[in-house]
């Protein structure tokens, strides 16, 4: 089975892995990046995590994601691709 982290398009994997680590120590997040779904296609989207503590004691991060694609303008594409050159 596929996880998560294989369908976050390459470009954008080390920034959700980075929010991924703040989250676990603590600090909840709103992240807009891409994902490549099974078919190929390319899509934004706005994840909304944060992180909680199973009756165990374990601790697991829970979230959303928000296709965002149809909503952002150009400019946002834009930027948010020059975001993750500089990074």
């Amino acid at each position: 089975p596929m996880a998560f982290l294989d369908f976050v398009h390459p470009e954008d994997l080390p920034g959700v892995r980075e929010a991924i680590q703040r989250e676990l120590a603590g600090e909840a997040f709103s992240l807009v990046y891409r994902i490549r779904r099974p078919d190929g296609d390319v899509r934004h989207v706005r994840d909304y995590s944060y992180t909680c503590t199973d009756p165990a004691g374990r601790r697991m991060i829970v979230g959303t994601l928000e296709d965002v694609t149809e909503t952002l303008t150009a400019q946002e594409r834009f930027r948010l691709i020059a975001d993750t050159v500089q990074e």
